[in-house]
Order: structure tokens, then C-alpha cells, then sequence
């Protein structure tokens, strides 16, 4: 899910309540500036290629007669035309051939390096909720590092404030704090963890935690 551009997206989890976060299966974006373009939003199906599931563009800026989804062929990620998704899910189609494909093979194709195909990709997930010192919004994955896990900024909210937030690691909890302090903790000139709100678990990725007693709910995980 592009920002500022929502997907109807069934849960990914079962315990979809108001007290807890809610993970989408992953409406994920992309950029490329190849002829036959494969940017857009791509959608994970339950259809298989490979032993692995492919993923559908639902939402492109580019201009093609046909559609594109994203497939496992010969330890590569690729992208090929939608109309020839039905034969390669049927096996009728068993080469790898495709418009594009990933330098690498990472068991996800939005952690692969599609540097030869002139892509990128980059994880987003937005918080909804009305929490105490307006932490909800989009957030963008950044590099830096706190406690060993990356932190997330703020890039958009609907929330007033004169600082930016973002979403770091600390004691076993994800916790969301003003920007102004981000340079303090990845220095580590402030160690604690002090912090406007906190996840009431410590899941690996932060958009997987219950946020229910922050009044946080609804993160939809995107890569861009």
C-alpha cells in the first residue's frame, strides 16, 4: 500500500480485534524504469508457482494492456505478463522466461536486490488508531540501528505535532518516540527506553505486535 493509497486486504491474522494490531497480507509496492515496467502494487494470491506464492499487481502508473505478477522460476524472482499467469500456475508454461527477474533469491521477493532491473523496494506500514502524543501514520523502515533491530520514521500522519515519531527497539518491546531524540538513541547517548507508547508484546517486526493498550490497531505492512 502506497501512502495515501488504501487496498482492501483480508487479515492476516485471526484475532482481528479493535485491542489488537491487524497485519494485511502484504499489499506491496514497487519502482522500476525498465520498457515493459513492472512498478506498481502487488498483491500476495494463494497461487502457487513453484512451491511458492505469486504475487498480483493490483494498482500500476505504468501503461500496459496486460497485467504482471511476480513468480519463484530457477532460484530467481520474476515478473512476466498476467496473461500467461493461468499456464504457469497449471504447469502448462515450465520455463522461467520473464520481463524481469532479481539479482538474488531470498525466500521473499521484496527482500531480493532488483538492482539489475533498475528496482527498488523499501517497507512502509501505517498505524491507525488515536493514541496518547499522536503516534499513528505511516512509517518507512530506515537503515540505522537501535538495539540490534532498524527503526521506523514517521513519514505521514493526519496527527499534529511539532516533532516527527519514529518506532524502535528497546527491553523486549517495540515503542514509539519523538524524532528529536533519534540521533541520542542510535548513538546510544540515551540508552533507556522512555518512550510516548509501547507494544505489549516483542515480535520480531513491530507491525506484527499487539499495540492495544496504545489504542493502536489496523498496520498494514507495504514495501514501495
Amino acid at each position: 500500500m502506497v501512502a495515501g493509497h488504501h487496498l482492501s486486504c483480508t487479515p492476516r491474522i485471526s484475532t482481528c480485534v479493535p485491542v489488537s494490531m491487524m497485519a494485511c497480507p502484504a499489499c506491496l509496492a514497487t519502482s522500476a524504469t525498465r520498457s515493459r515496467s513492472r512498478q506498481g502494487t502487488y498483491q500476495e494470491s494463494p497461487d502457487v508457482v513453484n512451491g511458492r506464492k505469486i504475487w498480483d499487481r493490483v494498482v500500476s502508473t505504468a501503461s500496459q494492456s496486460h497485467g504482471r505478477f511476480i513468480f519463484w522460476c530457477g532460484g530467481k524472482w520474476r515478473v512476466t505478463g498476467s496473461q500467461w499467469r493461468a499456464s504457469f500456475i497449471s504447469g502448462a508454461i515450465r520455463h522461467c522466461g520473464s520481463f524481469i527477474s532479481s539479482d538474488n533469491g531470498p525466500a521473499e521477493w521484496f527482500d531480493a536486490n532488483w538492482g539489475g532491473a533498475r528496482g527498488t523496494t523499501s517497507r512502509m506500514a501505517v498505524l491507525s488508531g488515536n493514541t496518547y502524543a499522536g503516534c499513528e501514520g505511516t512509517y518507512r523502515e530506515s537503515t540505522d540501528v537501535v538495539n540490534g533491530m532498524k527503526i521506523w520514521d514517521r513519514i505521514s500522519s493526519t496527527a499534529p505535532q511539532s516533532h516527527g515519531r519514529f518506532i524502535f527497539w528497546c527491553g523486549g518491546k517495540w515503542r514509539v518516540t519523538g524524532s528529536q531524540w533519534r540521533a541520542s538513541f542510535i548513538s546510544r547517548a540515551i540508552r533507556h527506553c522512555g518512550s510516548f507508547i509501547s507494544s505489549d508484546n516483542g515480535p520480531a517486526e513491530w507491525f506484527d505486535a499487539n499495540w492495544g493498550s496504545a489504542g493502536m490497531s489496523n498496520a498494514h505492512l507495504a514495501i514501495e
